[in-house]
């Protein structure tokens, strides 16, 4: 037969490491729920991002639609302006001014090329501030989206 005091110890021993079993299982199930409800939470936070996501990119794809629209009317008038003013667009344009003197070594001064060019480059200068300044209009209406 076996010693009490040694039965007694291995009683105590084996009482102690299934107590040690049952606080380890309720803590492990302790951070699962805890982590369950972390999971939860994130997922939320994931659907609310997504939406928000949606419905700034719904208000940007409207801004570059409308940023477009605009910039093609205005395109339109300002190069409508710019066409006006071609000499050889109408009576009475530029291209009935007189070619001019001779010059001093006997060659006849081509004003005529030298204003298209000018309007042409006043036309490209035009437009591309026209870009910009519309281009600076809609990146002022994405931000303001995004910053809602």
């Amino acid at each position: 037969m076996m010693n009490p005091i040694l039965l007694r110890w291995v009683g105590v021993a084996l009482s102690a490491l299934v107590l040690l079993a049952c606080v380890y299982a309720k803590g492990r199930h302790d951070v699962q729920v805890k982590f369950n409800a972390y999971k939860a939470e994130v997922a939320a936070a994931a659907h609310a991002q997504e939406e928000k996501t949606r419905q700034i990119e719904v208000k940007n794809a409207k801004a570059t639609q409308q940023a477009a629209d605009n910039h093609r009317k205005q395109l339109a008038i300002l190069r409508g302006y710019y066409a006006q003013r071609l000499p050889d667009s109408g009576p009475g344009r530029l291209s009935a001014l007189p070619s001019g003197t001779d010059g001093a070594d006997g060659t006849s001064p081509d004003y005529l090329s030298v204003i298209p060019a000018a309007d042409v480059l006043a036309s490209q200068c035009a437009e591309t501030t026209l870009m910009l300044t519309n281009l600076q209009g809609w990146v002022t209406r994405v931000s303001e989206n995004t910053n809602d």
